[in-house]
């Protein structure tokens, strides 16, 4: 919404931010995270102490495809789905959430996901669930 997921800019997202929930009865916590694809050595620290204590993660992505992969064989260049595999504890779950822009209220008459949307999906939940292995949910 702008205030407390940042507004699409790159690295809007500095600083942790915890969240506290409370939803019949069950309370939770949503940490806010600094971003891996943008300038991830200015956060990493941010980004390791979170991802320490999360029970799960959502890899929300505007584009409806899979994550950049290493452009590396040696792995000197790690892509994003590398960053989260590295960064996730033992019994972390990870889930994708697909956060389509919206700029017109007509959008929403119809389905918001497309066909290319769908494909685009599949081809994610596939290779995340295939390098994720049982991280992914």
């Amino acid at each position: 919404d702008g205030v407390i997921i940042g507004d699409g800019r790159s690295d809007f997202t500095g600083k942790s931010q915890i969240y506290h929930f409370d939803d019949k009865d069950i309370k939770f916590d949503i940490l806010d995270v600094p971003g891996i694809e943008g300038k991830e050595n200015a956060v990493i620290d941010e980004i390791l102490k979170a991802t320490k204590k999360a029970h799960c993660v959502f890899y929300i992505t505007r584009e409806p495809k899979p994550p950049q992969k290493g452009d590396s064989p040696s792995g000197e260049s790690k892509g994003t789905i590398e960053k989260i595999k590295e960064h996730l504890g033992a019994q972390t779950e990870v889930f994708s959430v697909f956060n389509k822009s919206i700029n017109n209220p007509a959008q929403l008459k119809d389905s918001i996901i497309q066909a290319g949307d769908e494909s685009g999906l599949q081809d994610l939940d596939k290779v995340m669930g295939e390098y994720l292995g049982e991280h992914y949910a």
